[in-house]
């Protein structure tokens, strides 16, 4: 997957919100689409699956690519879930693939990666509000390792 604007590694140069949009598109020209594995994973629901076939079917289309992101995350995949927000990133240069790349890289443990992408983001989008609000929280939360576990009371 090629990186994508905003994100760590990203090819953006310019900082301005037209400039970001513009090479999406451009990049949504010269890179090949991004298409789901064939594999079905054990947590792999009805939804996930046509949600993967709708991606595969429309690799470039980001509503279809914002599907799969949100099916896998349902499904509890968070490998599926992070491989289709990444591809989801590439074609929407909104914040919202940013944030959900970043709160899956939060709950598989990557935080730093997490704060990383949003800062790299802002860096290119200063005035988004939505990123500046999830970066905030990542930062104000403490990490819940493995929260919904129930530990026995001694």
């Amino acid at each position: 997957v090629a990186p994508s604007v905003g994100a760590p590694g990203g090819t953006e140069d310019d900082s301005t919100p037209t400039a970001a949009s513009s090479a999406v598109h451009e990049a949504a020209k010269v890179l090949p689409p991004v298409e789901p594995k064939n594999e079905a994973p054990k947590n792999d629901t009805p939804a996930l699956a046509q949600a993967r076939e709708q991606a595969k079917a429309h690799p470039r289309d980001a509503k279809a690519l914002r599907s799969w992101t949100r099916a896998a995350l349902r499904a509890k995949d968070l490998m599926e879930a992070k491989r289709a927000a990444e591809a989801w990133a590439s074609y929407d240069p909104s914040s919202e693939p940013r944030i959900v790349q970043a709160q899956i890289l939060d709950a598989m443990g990557r935080r730093v990666d997490a704060k990383n992408l949003l800062e790299a983001y802002l860096r290119k989008n200063p005035h988004s509000e939505d990123a500046k609000r999830s970066l905030g929280r990542m930062e104000t939360l403490p990490r819940l390792e493995n929260a919904s576990v129930k530990k026995p009371i001694r």
